[in-house]
């Protein structure tokens, strides 16, 4: 009876995992913070990762970014060195100006060390600064690129370190712009500072007077 019902736990068991197959997080390709709100006149950085890399080494990638032009200024990409040391070779990692309000970020490193990467942490890949130019909220969002070999449009390009194709899901994002403003004086700080500035005139008077 004992090994009747060992066997009938094991048979459930086993029904349950292939019946429910464990959820595997998918790779995805993120702009981090997804949202942070900055002043007007100030900078802002905005991250891009490759998070859950699920043993996958990543050894070039061809991302394009969109922004609100009128909101941001594109200023500079800060390069990780996750795919080797990006200024070793002036075509190895750059970043370009494709269009207004858009940003076409590409490495290919000639040298790939995969002593770089583990394949299972996320992986930091650069930064985009900005400065602002107007209040509102920009999106930033990973925009698409036509491939004509293939007719049909990616809009991340990812290769492992064999070259092969890598499939990531999107995490865009969005920075607000905020108008600045000086803190207004409290009512209670008005009066404190008028009643100081006329004790101030009655002392100087009063001396005046003495002297006289």
């Amino acid at each position: 009876m004992n090994l009747r019902r060992c066997l009938w736990s094991l048979s459930v068991v086993m029904f349950m995992i292939i019946g429910h197959p464990l959820t595997v997080k998918a790779m995805t390709l993120e702009l981090s913070p997804t949202y942070q709100s900055v002043a007007l006149g100030t900078n802002a950085q905005v991250d891009v990762w490759l998070r859950s890399p699920g043993g996958n080494m990543l050894s070039t990638y061809d991302i394009s970014i969109t922004y609100d032009p009128t909101i941001l200024a594109y200023s500079t990409t800060t390069f990780s060195s996750a795919l080797g040391v990006p200024y070793s070779d002036a075509n190895d990692v750059f970043s370009t100006l494709s269009a207004t309000g858009s940003l076409e970020i590409i490495a290919f490193p000639l040298f790939f060390d995969q002593t770089l990467q583990n394949g299972a942490s996320d992986l930091f890949l650069f930064s985009l600064n900005f400065s602002t130019l107007a209040v509102g909220t920009s999106a930033l969002d990973f925009s698409p690129m036509y491939d004509p070999t293939q007719a049909q449009q990616f809009y991340t390009i990812l290769g492992d370190e064999n070259g092969d194709p890598l499939q990531a899901s999107l995490a865009s994002g969005s920075l607000d712009v905020t108008q600045s403003t000086a803190p207004v004086p409290e009512p209670g700080t008005v009066v404190l500072l008028g009643i100081g500035l006329l004790c101030g005139v009655i002392l100087i008077k009063r001396k005046t007077n003495y002297a006289a």
